[in-house]
């Protein structure tokens, strides 16, 4: 007769420690998602292709860019706008396509590094 005293001990403390497992799963997920969305979105280079730095349409994840990249931004700032966040990549395109400042730095990085 103990056993049946004890198992429903037994189901009662395995219920408790599963609630607390799950509950510890759930803060960890939603932790995670919360670090990832603090992440730097990926970017998409839509300037010209420069040899032997970077071509054009590269994508970048989290937005990071190589030494060689960095150095040549270093060079040339301006440069550093035509690496544009996807989610940004649209409307980008468009401006490429009509007279504005991102088309001017476009062609500014053309000439320098034709």
């Amino acid at each position: 007769m103990s056993k049946k005293k004890d198992t429903p001990e037994i189901v009662e403390e395995t219920k408790a420690t599963t609630e607390v497992e799950e509950t510890e799963a759930v803060a960890e997920v939603e932790e995670t998602t919360e670090e990832v969305k603090e992440e730097k979105e990926s970017s998409v280079y839509l300037g010209p292709s420069i040899t032997h730095v970077v071509r054009h349409g590269n994508v970048f994840l989290r937005g990071e860019l190589t030494e060689t990249i960095e150095n040549t931004i270093a060079e040339f700032p301006a440069m550093k706008v035509l690496f544009v966040p996807i989610s940004g990549m649209a409307e980008a395109m468009k401006e490429l396509k009509k007279e504005s400042a991102l088309a001017n730095i476009y062609a500014e990085v053309a000439e320098k590094y034709k």
